[in-house]
């Protein structure tokens, strides 16, 4: 009896690890490019990496849904990159989302050169963007609907296996070096969840499929306003 129990459960685990969680690392794709009306300012922008300002709350109680007539168990993750449970993305955070607006300007030629610089280096150029992260979350509900860890064959036959919450917030500016004066500057913020199980659909960036969403909608419309900036101010306002 004990040996088909392990015949049967040894492959659910497998399922739960491989088919609802894609390894690929992690890759910020950017959006279409906005507009090809836009002259490309002959000026040097550097991008500093980011400031991390979240608190480093991880916890996670998901095995508490293994104890019997308990139906799920919960997570909560501050920074979720730096738990081994989500590590196998290779998410950086400050490196990353410096250089999603990175690719979102260049693709866009909205600068003639444009870099990407560690915090520590003074940057050799005329405009410098810098950005905060506030929140870069993750929060899962995983069910085993009162059964313990026998509840994940229900997953097998369709029911849901939880669900998952992103939540994001990242503030950008950008500054003239000669006088230090803000000349543009976005917030992004957005929440984002979705039930996760067998027949929901499995995503090319889990676990962080909502926070590349709310980036890239966020850096859309930050980069479609500095891009109306750039065409309808002077390039002394630049300078």
């Amino acid at each position: 009896m004990k040996k088909h129990i392990l015949l049967f459960t040894v492959p659910l685990i497998v399922f739960f690890c491989t088919g609802c969680m894609n390894t690929t690392p992690y890759k910020y794709i950017p959006n279409e490019k906005i507009s090809a009306e836009t002259a490309t300012l002959p000026l040097v922008v550097s991008i500093t990496v980011l400031e991390d300002l979240r608190d480093s709350d991880n916890t996670d109680y998901t095995l508490v849904g293994w104890i019997p007539l308990v139906p799920y168990g919960k997570g909560h993750f501050s920074r979720p990159e730096t738990t081994f449970k989500y590590s196998f993305k290779g998410l950086k955070p400050r490196e990353d989302f410096a250089k999603a607006i990175y690719a979102e300007i260049k693709q866009n030629n909205l600068f003639q050169t444009v870099l990407v610089i560690p915090q520590n280096i003074p940057p050799k150029a005329g405009l410098v963007i810098t950005g905060t992260i506030k929140k870069a979350r993750m929060d899962t509900t995983i069910t085993f609907y009162g059964i313990s860890f026998l509840g994940r064959a229900l997953w097998v036959i369709g029911l849901p296996i939880g669900k998952v919450y992103n939540g994001l917030d990242i503030h950008f500016e950008m500054r003239r070096l000669s006088d230090g004066a803000v000349v543009w500057e976005h917030d992004i913020k957005g929440d984002w969840n979705t039930i996760i199980g067998a027949y929901y659909g499995s995503y090319q960036d889990e676990p962080y499929t909502g926070i590349n969403k709310i980036l890239r909608q966020g850096l859309h419309d930050g980069i479609l306003k500095m891009s109306e900036d750039i065409k309808n101010k002077p390039i002394e306002y630049w300078k």
